[in-house]
């Protein structure tokens, strides 16, 4: 049956795309130096909702061909920063690069050192979270300076951030205690270290 406009108006407010806030947890402990997570959610213009990659074997025996679970993995997630005059966010994702390995002298730090966990909260329109993707073990996997041109146009970071898992749920007391869990169970050592390192 075609919905009709009561219905439509019936299924309450629409998440809306530009409601979000970006924190980073713990930041990387090498090389960044603090700085507040504010200062790095202000200046976000966009972010990719973490996804994983879901795989599938092909068993073939004879003439058949059975598909299979395969293996499933976090796919990479790509962020926008803009860049203010004071450097906050090339400085940012510079010295990160830096801590991962150093180009001139090759020295570079374990990932327990250079590894963030970030999350994502979606927001409804009164701004009260009501989603929240928490990633583990994230690093930074690519960074672009952009270009300098003979246009107005701001500069900006793009950022390609990897990841060891995500966790994701709905913002009420179940889901808070779930995502309080899925922390706990990180730093306790309950996730298998090759997930973490």
């Amino acid at each position: 049956m075609f919905p009709s406009l009561s219905d439509i108006r019936k299924i309450g407010m629409i998440a809306q795309r530009f409601r979000w806030r970006l924190d980073f947890i713990t930041q990387p402990l090498a090389g960044t130096g603090l700085i507040l997570p504010t200062e790095l959610d202000v200046r976000c213009e966009s972010i990719d909702i973490p996804s994983y990659d879901i795989g599938s074997t092909d068993v073939k025996i004879r003439q058949w061909n059975v598909q299979r679970n395969g293996t499933i993995k976090p796919k990479d997630i790509s962020l926008v920063f803009i860049e203010t005059t004071n450097g906050l966010t090339f400085d940012f994702f510079s010295a990160w690069q830096d801590a991962i390995m150093n180009l001139k002298s090759g020295k570079g730090n374990a990932k327990a050192q250079v590894s963030s966990i970030i999350n994502l909260t979606l927001l409804n329109n009164k701004d009260e979270p009501i989603r929240l993707f928490t990633c583990f073990g994230c690093t930074l996997n690519g960074y672009d300076r952009g270009k300098a041109d003979n246009t107005d146009e701001i500069l900006k970071a793009n950022i390609t951030l990897a990841m060891d898992y995500f966790t994701e749920s709905k913002v009420d007391m179940i889901g808070a205690l779930s995502t309080l869990t899925g922390v706990i169970d990180y730093f306790t050592g309950k996730v298998p270290e090759y997930l973490k390192f």
